[in-house]
C-alpha cells in the first residue's frame, strides 16, 4: 500500500533540505500551493488527495481524480490537524532567510499572519489544545496540550516575527516575539516533570522523542533541561535509531485500525530518521560536536544500507515493512530533514 497523497507536514519538513540543495523554486512552489488554498480562516489543508482513497484501501483499485481536492481534517472529522499552520510558517521564513525574497514575503505575510490566528480559537491558558489523531502521530489517541504541537507553534511565532521584521512590519513583529516568549515559558512550565517534557501536559509520563527532539533543536527547551532531555535520549537508545516513545503507549492508546494492518507500531516504538537527525542537531548546537557527528553517520549507514530513504524504520536500521502494508520510499520527509540537519553539521 502506497500514499500518493500531498502530505502539508512532510512538504513542509522537506522544504528544509530542499533550500539547503538550492532549488528554491520547489520551495517556493510548495508555499505557493497551500497558501493559495489557505481556507478564509487561515487554516492550511492537511493534505491533497491527488486519488479516491476509499477505492484504494477498501478496494485496492486506483483512480485518479481530475483535480486535486484539498483535504483540512484530521482523520476524524471534524477535528483539525495542528502542526500543518505552524511548519508552513517554519518552512516560509527558512525559504525567505536563504533568497532574501522580500517581494514574495510582503506578498503573503497577510495569509502568513491568519496562519498564525488561526491557533488563538484553538488555544487554552496560552498553549495550543487538540483533539483525536491531530498531529502526525495519527494512529495515535492524544488530546489536550501536546508537546510537539506546541513546541512547533511556538517556534512559529519565533519565526512569524523575523518575517514580520524582515517586510517592516514592526509592531507584529514585536508582538509575536513576546507572544514566542510567553508560549515557551509556559512550555516550560506545564511540561516539564524533571527529567524531559511530557508528551502532553498532564497526563502522564511518556518520552515523546519528537516534541523533546524539537524542544531542544529549536531552543524551546533551557540550557540545563536540553541536557537532560539529550542525557535521556542516549538512555533510550539500545541500537542505530530512536524510538518514537517510551515506554511504549498502551494498546487502548493506538487506533484499532493500524492492528488489522499489522502496523500497531507505526508510532508506538518504531523509529523515523527525522527525529535522530533533530537530536543530531540539538546535540550540535549544545556543543557535544562528536554525539552529533556519531549519530548523523549511524543514519548515513541507514541509507546507505537499504539503498534508498524509507519512511519507518526497525531500532537497528530495517525498514518498518508488515504483512499489509510497507513503508514509503523514497521519502522526501526523513530526506529534507537529513539534509538540512547534515549541512549545519559538516
Amino acid at each position: 500500500m502506497r500514499f500518493s497523497d500531498y502530505w502539508a507536514r512532510d512538504s513542509f519538513f522537506a522544504v528544509l533540505g530542499v533550500l539547503e540543495i538550492g532549488d528554491f523554486k520547489v520551495a517556493r512552489n510548495i508555499l505557493e500551493l497551500f497558501l493559495d488554498n489557505q481556507k478564509s480562516n487561515g487554516q492550511i489543508a492537511r493534505k491533497f488527495e491527488l486519488d479516491y482513497n476509499f477505492l484504494k484501501y477498501i478496494f485496492k483499485k486506483t483512480a485518479s481524480r481530475k483535480k486535486p481536492k484539498a483535504v483540512y481534517t484530521s482523520l476524524l472529522p471534524p477535528f483539525n490537524t495542528m502542526d500543518g499552520n505552524s511548519l508552513c510558517v517554519i518552512a516560509f521564513a527558512k525559504y525567505l532567510q536563504k533568497t532574501k525574497d522580500i517581494k514574495f514575503a510582503r506578498k503573503y505575510f497577510r495569509k502568513l499572519e491568519k496562519t498564525i490566528v488561526w491557533y488563538e480559537k484553538k488555544k487554552r491558558d496560552t498553549l495550543v489544545r487538540e483533539y483525536l489523531l491531530s498531529n502526525w502521530m495519527d494512529t495515535i489517541f492524544k488530546s489536550g496540550k501536546v508537546l510537539y504541537s506546541n513546541t512547533l507553534y511556538a517556534k512559529a511565532l519565533e519565526e512569524f516575527s523575523h518575517i514580520a521584521e524582515e517586510v517592516g512590519e514592526n509592531k507584529q513583529a514585536k508582538k509575536y516575539k513576546n507572544l514566542h516568549k510567553k508560549t515557551v515559558a509556559v512550555i516550560d512550565k506545564k511540561f516539564w516533570n524533571s527529567e524531559f517534557f511530557d508528551d502532553v501536559a498532564d497526563q502522564g509520563k511518556y518520552f515523546d522523542s519528537a516534541g523533546n527532539a524539537l524542544a531542544c533543536f529549536f531552543g524551546i527547551a533551557p540550557d540545563k533541561k536540553r541536557g537532560n532531555i539529550l542525557k535521556y535520549f542516549r538512555k533510550i537508545k539500545t541500537q542505530k535509531l530512536l524510538p518514537t516513545v517510551y515506554p511504549k503507549y498502551s494498546f487502548w492508546k493506538v487506533n484499532p485500525i493500524t492492528f488489522l494492518f499489522g502496523m500497531s507500531e507505526y508510532h508506538n516504538g518504531k523509529s523515523w530518521l527525522w527525529i535522530d537527525a533533530f537530536v543530531a542537531g540539538a546535540e550540535f548546537r549544545s556543543g557535544d560536536y562528536g554525539s552529533a557527528r556519531k549519530r548523523m553517520t549511524e543514519i548515513s549507514q541507514v541509507i546507505v544500507a537499504n539503498a534508498a530513504v524509507h519512511e519507518v524504520f526497525h531500532a537497528d536500521g530495517r525498514p518498518y515493512n508488515p504483512k499489509f502494508w510497507k513503508s514509503a520510499v523514497p521519502f522526501a520527509w526523513n530526506s529534507g530533514v537529513f539534509l538540512y540537519i547534515n549541512s549545519l553539521i559538516k
